[in-house]
Formats: C-alpha cells, sequence, structure tokens
C-alpha cells in the first residue's frame, strides 16, 4: 500500500543519513598522534614563540601560564586550499578542572590578513591520549578553510594552569621547525619534557594523585603501528575497491586512535551528534513499523 511504501522509503532514509553522518565524522576526525613542542616561560608572543612551516602537519604545543595576564605565543603558515584545524586543551587534572570558565585560559586567533579572532572555552570535552595515557579536556575545537599566509596564536592566562595548542592533522614526526627549543627528536625523548610538564601545576601545587603522575609512559610502539599505518594507506592502490576498503580503514584508526578527540579534539565532539542521529534513525523506523501494524 501506499503508506507501506512511504514508510519503507522513510526508514531507508532515516538509517542511510545516520550512516553517513557517522562515516563523514569518522573520517573527519582528526588524529590523535602530534609532534610535541613545549613552550618556555620568555616564548609570550608569537613572534617569539615557535615557527611552524606548516600547520597541516598534526603538532601539539605545551605550555603554562603562571599567573593571571600570562602569555604565550606561537604562528604557523597555511596555503589556499589547506585546512585549519586548530584546538585548545588543559589537563584533566587539578588545579585546572576546578577552575571556573571565567578563568579558564582563553586564545586569539590572528588570521593573515591581520584579523583578530577571540576564542573562549566553549566545552569541556574529555579526550584521553592512547598514546601516552595522558588525560585532557577539549575547550575549543575548529577545522574550516584556511586563508593562505601566516597565522599567529596568542594564549592568555585568567589564572595560572596548563594549556595545549593542537594545529594541523597530518601525522609526521620531527619536522624542522624554528624557535621550538629542546624540541624532542625521537619518540623516547618525548617521555620526559611531557611528564615534567603533565605533573607541574601551574599555580606551585602539588599533583593531585601519584596515579596521574605516574600515567605518562609514550608508547613508541603504538606511534610506530600508527604511521606504519597511514604509510600503507598512502602506498595503497588506487583503485574503486581499494579507495572503498581504504575509506573503512581509516574511520577505524579514527575511532581507535582518537580515543577522546581529537585530539584531537576528540571522539567525544561527535559521539554525541552521531548517539543523536542514530537514535533518530532507530526510533523513526521502530515509530513507522508500529503505524504499518496498527
Amino acid at each position: 500500500c501506499p503508506m507501506s511504501s512511504f514508510a519503507t522509503r522513510w526508514q531507508t532514509w532515516l538509517v542511510g543519513a545516520a550512516v553517513f553522518v557517522l562515516v563523514s565524522l569518522l573520517l573527519a576526525s582528526p588524529a590523535a598522534a602530534h609532534d610535541p613542542i613545549f613552550l618556555t616561560e620568555d616564548q609570550e608572543t608569537p613572534e617569539t614563540g615557535p615557527y611552524l612551516p606548516d600547520g597541516t602537519i598534526s603538532f601539539a604545543v605545551y605550555g603554562s601560564l603562571l599567573a593571571s595576564g600570562d602569555t604565550r605565543g606561537l604562528e604557523f603558515d597555511l596555503r589556499d586550499g589547506d585546512d585549519l584545524y586548530l584546538s585548545l586543551l588543559i589537563p584533566d587534572l587539578e588545579p585546572e578542572t576546578s577552575l571556573a570558565d571565567s578563568d579558564l585560559p582563553t586564545m586569539t586567533l590572528i588570521e593573515p590578513d591581520g584579523v583578530e579572532r577571540p576564542i573562549a572555552a566553549n566545552v569541556r570535552t574529555p579526550f584521553a591520549d592512547p598514546f601516552s595515557g595522558t588525560k585532557y579536556l577539549t575547550l575549543f575545537e575548529t577545522v574550516e578553510p584556511a586563508k593562505g599566509g601566516r597565522y599567529q596564536i596568542v594564549v592568555t592566562g585568567e589564572s595560572p594552569s596548563r594549556f595545549v595548542v593542537a594545529v594541523g592533522t597530518r601525522e609526521e614526526f620531527f619536522t624542522p621547525t624554528e624557535r621550538s627549543g629542546d624540541k624532542p627528536a625521537s619518540f623516547p625523548a618525548i617521555a620526559e619534557p611531557l611528564n615534567v610538564w603533565y605533573t607541574t601545576p601551574a599555580d606551585g601545587s602539588e599533583p593531585v594523585s601519584a596515579d596521574d603522575s605516574e600515567a605518562v609512559d609514550v608508547d613508541v610502539d603504538l606511534i610506530e603501528d600508527e604511521l606504519a599505518n597511514l604509510e600503507d594507506q598512502e602506498a595503497a592502490d588506487d583503485s574503486p575497491a581499494q579507495a572503498a576498503d581504504d575509506e573503512a580503514s581509516a574511520a577505524d584508526a579514527a575511532a581507535s586512535t582518537v580515543g577522546s578527540d581529537g585530539d584531537g579534539g576528540g571522539a567525544a565532539t561527535w559521539i554525541a551528534p552521531v548517539a543523536i542521529a542514530a537514535a533518530a534513525a532507530v526510533g523513526g523506523a521502530l515509530y513507522l513499523r508500529r503505524r504499518q501494524a496498527a
């Protein structure tokens, strides 16, 4: 009957929409493995902070704001046609987790044309880094078309806090950068500075838990496996059948490695819309089936 035909088409559309949203979000999710850079106290402006020649590469810039009004800066280049990926995170530890929204670090993005975009925290999305065992809260995340040229970032403290600025999504470690101090040059070298940053609250207080302090353990094998998987994907045949397989592999890798978030950002930023879409599909299908049965 017409009602049955309509219901079947509607169910198919709902399920298809949910699957499309799920796959699109998985493929768009930025990877979690970042090339780390650690800011020093004197890198207060973009001109004195690290310079990243290729802002599409996945960098994580770690810093500490020691007092209200304290600033840290960095800058990076993008080309027309690139994507601007940018996120701001804090460790999921005290004292940062107890800060009021008004006391969280803020970020100003200065675009190549000089336009300044003030950015405040709009979420607190948990993100667990599978490569180091460290945990974060994502305060802000965006992916958008880039303008060609030099981007600058200034992070400002409203109170003492640690923070991370994540730039780019392309996993490529130990890329040459400028003004980056003692940038780790090997996977084992990442653990020590990350541990110091993660276990040293900016306000001088003691870490809340020894468990948190002992969580930093850079998994070199996991990172190398992730990079090898990416190289295998890039070297794969470009046939339609292989392209479909690559898309499925990329979705699986995003689901298993983002684990947030995302750093990405992270997974939690797309779990909610996916759940809503899936629930809508299932709920709509059940409702229409009941209508048919009645």
